[in-house]
């Protein structure tokens, strides 16, 4: 009989690769967090856990990307959130975020629009790490799926 791994140590293994392999890419949260979010949604997706979209921004009155009126994207799985420098349990503990910021829960499709249509901040160079996000997030599910059967 297969033992249940705790939420927590999932989150936990995974948001260890995303900040090996994902946390140095140059700028990755000035611009690339929507496509660290997408991926990681996925990933998170396919490991049963049942991630939720969320746009930290200093207006809750205007939350969509024509202005980009989001100052990041992150994930929230129960009680934590992740993003690509780790998970935190509190607002307050994710890197470069005021109190003061907003929390907007967006669906996931929004988060595919955004990532269409919207103008991300040209600091980040989205066509040469996107497909470099991509790959790596796959590599962070073959890895975290053979680790976790190896220690049950």
């Amino acid at each position: 009989m297969a033992k249940r791994i705790k939420q927590e140590v999932i989150i936990a293994k995974v948001a260890e690769l995303v900040r090996k392999d994902i946390d140095s890419i140059p700028r990755i949260n000035w611009g690339g967090c929507g496509v660290v979010a997408h991926n990681l949604y996925k990933t998170l997706d396919k490991l049963n856990l049942k991630p939720k979209v969320v746009a930290l921004t200093y207006n809750p009155k205007s939350i969509h990307c024509y202005d980009a009126d989001f100052d990041h994207i992150i994930l929230k799985v129960g009680k934590y959130f992740i993003d690509s420098t780790g998970y935190y349990k509190r607002k307050r503990d994710i890197p470069d975020t005021s109190k003061r910021a907003y929390m907007a829960q967006v669906d996931f499709e929004t988060l595919l629009e955004w990532l269409e249509v919207c103008k991300w901040n040209p600091a980040f160079d989205m066509g040469t790490y996107k497909p470099i996000i991509e790959k790596t997030f796959k590599k962070i599910l073959r890895k975290v799926k053979k680790d976790l059967v190896v220690s049950e």
